[in-house]
């Protein structure tokens, strides 16, 4: 649910009320999503799923050429599912969100955007937090860290260009004994993304070709939590063969980590191809497909998450029945690969754990919680297939 006020001086009077440009305008975004399958219900069977605050922002234009937006707001232009003018349906818990994944969405600060002509937009913006993607990628935390994001775009009626560059500081955070932090934001990395649409209209129909790229570069902003467990594991491995060969084990073994420390640095890129088809009263048809290229397990820049995902494929075919309403039949799919140093690695961390315990010692939990951590970026190949049915209300 989405509230908008205008007020102040009319800059630009557009026939049809809700494109007036006002000197000052404010919004409040409610969001709420019952259907999220990470919520689930009380035993009285009430939805756990919360309303939450989105988007509350105000912003004033001392110019119709000029904007200066305050609050919580998330850059669209960051984002490839707008540059391409369509979000791809049925994925609720973003297993498919590779294609979009540098939105900066939903975070505290300002922004100035600098409009040249209608469809001409250039800006910069200071934010509190950073993306999920960048997240997920370098480790770090949100409420640690701060983003600089630069903007341009250029929509016009045959061609689409968007570009946006993020630079991301984070790490090195420090509480003191009466509990307050300090933000070093000792680390730094990038992601730039940008998208190309094509037009061609042919009379009723439209046949509009895209593609897309981000990229990820820098430094991770965690504490190199990996290359503490690949310590911690390797010195229970040796300690554990000393015991053996004490206590007379002489044909019991365990096998240590052949990765011993985990890179600093990241990088990685995405690349999307895809088409949107307008077929007029029959609908619209949309696909892509987004290739991942990364570092593999252990090598320098490896983006852990990333090893074993290989491409992302979306298909929806969208109706109309109504003008308020849209039925998207979807199809998804993440095609995975199987990086052979983490599953060697995996394997021998889930051997020395049953070698333990089959001698009864405590020292199994260690090699299992090395298991664990790496099951965690083992992926494999997933599917999903349905029908979305949207209604809008109001306005």
């Amino acid at each position: 649910m989405t509230f908008v006020a205008r007020g102040g001086e009319k800059l630009l009077d557009v026939e049809g009320r809700d494109k007036d440009v006002y000197e000052f305008t404010g919004v409040f975004k409610l969001g709420y999503d019952a259907n999220d399958p990470d919520y689930g219900f009380t035993d009285d069977g009430v939805s756990e799923a919360k309303v939450k605050q989105e988007d509350a922002w105000i912003r004033y234009s001392p110019h119709l050429a000029v904007g200066i937006k305050v609050g919580t707001q998330s850059l669209a232009p960051t984002a490839n599912a707008w540059a391409i003018g369509h979000k791809f349906a049925g994925d609720m818990d973003d297993d498919f969100i590779f294609y979009t994944a540098a939105a900066l969405l939903t975070k505290h600060g300002i922004s100035v955007d600098v409009n040249l002509a209608e469809g001409i937009q250039f800006g910069v913006g200071q934010f509190q937090g950073m993306g999920d993607g960048s997240q997920i990628a370098s480790g770090g935390k949100n409420d640690e860290s701060k983003t600089t994001v630069f903007w341009g775009y250029a929509h016009l009626d045959f061609l689409k260009f968007t570009v946006a560059s993020q630079t991301i500081k984070a790490g090195g955070t420090e509480t003191d004994a009466d509990g307050f932090k300090s933000y070093e934001h000792k680390y730094k990395h990038n992601v730039n993304n940008l998208a190309l649409v094509l037009n061609a209209d042919l009379g009723e129909y439209q046949i509009s070709p895209f593609f897309a790229y981000q990229e990820l570069a820098g430094d991770k902003a965690g504490e190199n939590t990996l290359t503490k467990t690949f310590t911690d594991v390797n010195n229970g491995v040796t300690k554990g063969n000393a015991d053996f060969l004490a206590g007379g084990f002489k044909n019991t073994s365990l096998t240590p980590l052949s990765v011993t420390t985990e890179s600093r640095s990241m990088k990685a890129s995405l690349n999307t191809f895809g088409i949107m088809i307008k077929l007029g009263k029959f609908g619209t048809i949309v696909a892509d497909q987004t290739k991942i290229d990364s570092p593999e397990w252990g090598e320098k820049d490896v983006v852990n998450p990333l090893v074993e995902v290989d491409t992302i494929s979306h298909f929806n075919y969208i109706i109309e029945p109504t003008k308020d309403a849209t039925i998207t039949f979807f199809s998804n799919a993440l095609q995975a690969k199987k990086d052979e140093t983490l599953r060697a690695e995996l394997q021998a961390m889930r051997d020395n754990e049953a070698t333990l315990k089959e001698l009864g010692s405590s020292s199994a939990a260690t090699f299992g919680g090395a298991a664990a951590v790496f099951e965690a970026f083992r992926h494999t190949s997933t599917t999903s297939h349905g029908v979305q049915l949207q209604i809008k209300f109001g306005n």
